[in-house]
This record gives structure tokens, sequence and C-alpha cells, in this order.
């Protein structure tokens, strides 16, 4: 009979590092904003953490709540996201929103097949890779913050 090794653990997701690029105010630290964005939203998922992805948030970011409300759900009923990294593909295009402050970053990403378990290790959500089309709409006020985000596929 064979044995079958216990599952190693994961190990623990570890913030991102908040890029020394963003301290500017040009299109470069817009830039640099949205890929520590990007980022905190990935440890978001993968950690069940919150208290990072609501600094960056911006108070009228409304996708910004969304992904807090399921994050925190999620965590309560111990639920683990994995997977689901997003690789940036090619370089962003930069865009002042007319009138505002806000700046739109938009890119490609492939995202990884991703899954979700319960407190059992059961899966009980997947979701195939993809080719995203994301933007992020930051701005700043003190600090860069998320005024919105938009996602869909690839063209």
């Amino acid at each position: 009979m064979t044995e079958t090794p216990d599952p190693t653990p994961s190990a623990t997701p570890t913030p991102p590092e908040r890029p020394a690029a963003m301290d500017g105010t040009d299109n470069e630290a817009a830039k640099a904003a949205a890929e520590y964005f990007l980022s905190t939203y990935m440890f978001t998922y993968s950690s069940g953490e919150t208290d990072l992805w609501k600094s960056v948030s911006g108070a009228e970011c409304s996708f910004c709540r969304n992904v807090s409300a399921s994050v925190d759900a999620s965590a309560e009923r111990g639920e683990r996201s994995t997977g689901g990294e997003l690789t940036w593909s090619g370089e962003p295009v930069i865009s002042p929103v007319d009138g505002t402050p806000v700046i739109e970053v938009s890119f490609d990403v492939r995202e990884s097949e991703g899954q979700v378990t319960d407190s059992d290790g059961a899966t009980i959500d997947r979701s195939p890779a993809a080719n995203l089309s994301i933007s992020v709409f930051v701005y700043r006020d003190g600090d860069w913050r998320i005024f919105d985000v938009s996602a869909g596929p690839a063209e």
C-alpha cells in the first residue's frame, strides 16, 4: 500500500510592496499605481484580507466596495481563492479623463485559471484562464486611489 503524503500547506500570500514610482504625479506614476492596484487585488483575493485593498480604494469606487464585500463574505465562510494571477501583456494606454482629475490606464492581461475551495478544501468554483482588457481609473488625493475599474474579454 502506498501512502499519500499530506498536502503541503500553501505559502501565506505576501502583500505587494508599494512602488516608489507612485510618488510622482505624472503618467508613469499613474501606470505604477495601476500595477500596484492589480497586485493588491490579487493579494486581497488570495489572502482574504481587505485592509490593504480598502486603503487604496477611493470612497466612490463601487468596484472596490464589491471586491471588499465579496472577499469578506468568502473569508467568513472559510473559503479560499487560489490562482487567478494577472500577467500584463504589452504597454498600457494612459489617457486623462476630460474635465476630471482621473486618469485611465488601459491594458490587456492574461488571467490564469483560478479556483475557490471551501473550509474543507473541496473545490466549489473554478474560473478558466482568460485574456482580459482592463481599465483602471486612478486619481491622486494625497496618494493614488482607485476611482473605478472595468474589465471584459480582450478583443
